[in-house]
């Protein structure tokens, strides 16, 4: 049979608690991580299949690892044959040597 604790008088539990940072994002001035800026902040876009049940037969990302925006580019490796999980266009380690590469 589960039992009752007493709430400590300091906890904020069952209890009014002011929301200090209320005023800020109703007026907008609150800022969130998104408001800053990171000089050579990298961002990652996955690519997922738009097929469910289809089968990778060929996988070509030449134009991808050339385009000078992208800096680099990784494949996950699904395959039982392998045990490298990540590539990307700049290693040199094998492709089964089990780091990103």
């Amino acid at each position: 049979m589960p039992t009752t604790q007493e709430i400590p008088a300091t906890s904020p539990i069952g209890r009014e608690t002011r929301r200090v940072d209320g005023p800020l994002k109703v007026t907008g001035k609150a800022q969130y991580a998104s408001d800053f800026y990171f000089p050579g902040l990298l961002y990652g876009v996955p690519v997922e299949a738009t097929i469910a049940k289809g089968k990778v037969t060929k996988l070509d990302i030449v134009a991808a690892r050339n385009c000078p925006a992208c800096e680099r580019s990784f494949i996950e490796k699904t395959s039982a044959r392998s045990s490298a999980r990540f590539r990307d266009k700049d290693s040199k380690a094998s492709p089964t040597s089990g780091v990103p590469i």
